[in-house]
């Protein structure tokens, strides 16, 4: 039979699935609640406002506008980010527990890694809402950690989401499909161009896309969370719609017989 053949799916990864999609919607509603509360002279501008302003808790005369700006739900954005850093980690390190048996050998060091890489991932968002890279932080020579937090946030995504396209079979069945694995790297690698950019912008002034590059360090992980989720409930349903299926075409190919 079909059914007996086919490889099963891990049902256990549905929660982590969840976790995952969880962490890319808690992001989003997090960081656009922040900024309907940023406080400026001018209009909101995504592309060069920064996600570091925006996590700045206290008044700051804009180091490129030269003007007063206050991000009135600074710590609610930080919480978020932590948040974010939280459910990922959950979802991640969850999926890959209950995964974790009949691994081949090639993907369990792909696995070893991504563990330390969700580490390395949540250190960086840690350090980016614990130290601030305002006016405050750079007067006391401390906002060099807010930009560490940033490259390590860059640096753990970006492998994370390349070693989940090149190695399949980490988590099973559900990351074999060759389109999530070409996505997977597209995403990473953008990461990685992303961080590229942001490294050599120059000059900062008050129409440097700070914000657009930082997004795009931080919106590809987001988005990688929300597919790899997508990817293993999809899986997860699809393999039980399938059993329901071929029950009944047993079911039916019985009665005939009888």
């Amino acid at each position: 039979m079909a059914y007996a053949r086919r490889p099963p799916v891990n049902t256990a990864a549905i929660l982590p699935g969840l976790l995952l999609i969880g962490a890319t919607a808690s992001w989003f509603f997090f960081e656009f609640t922040a900024i309907k509360a940023y406080q400026a002279t001018d209009y909101y501008d995504w592309a060069i406002e920064s996600i570091s302003d925006l996590s700045v808790t206290y008044k700051q005369v804009h180091p490129l506008k030269h003007h007063t700006v206050v991000s009135g739900r600074a710590k609610f954005l930080n919480f978020g980010i932590l948040l974010n850093a939280a459910l990922f980690a959950a979802g991640q390190l969850g999926l890959l527990y209950v995964t974790r048996k009949g691994v081949a050998s090639s993907a369990s060091t792909a696995r070893k890694l991504r563990v330390f890489l969700t580490l390395l991932f949540v250190s960086g968002l840690t350090l980016l809402v614990t130290i601030h890279g305002g006016p405050r932080e750079q007067k006391t020579g401390l906002a060099g950690w807010h930009w560490n937090g940033w490259s390590l946030v860059a640096i753990a995504s970006s492998l994370n989401s390349i070693l989940a396209g090149l190695v399949p079979g980490q988590i099973g069945n559900s990351d074999r499909d060759i389109f999530y694995r070409l996505l997977s790297v597209a995403l990473g690698l953008w990461t990685a161009y992303s961080y590229y950019q942001f490294q050599t912008l120059t000059p900062w002034n008050s129409q440097t896309k700070i914000g657009l590059w930082q997004r795009s360090i931080i919106y590809p992980q987001q988005a990688w969370q929300a597919v790899t989720g997508s990817e293993i409930i999809l899986a997860i349903v699809g393999a039980a719609i399938k059993d329901l299926d071929e029950k009944e075409a047993a079911k039916e190919s019985t009665k005939k017989s009888e």
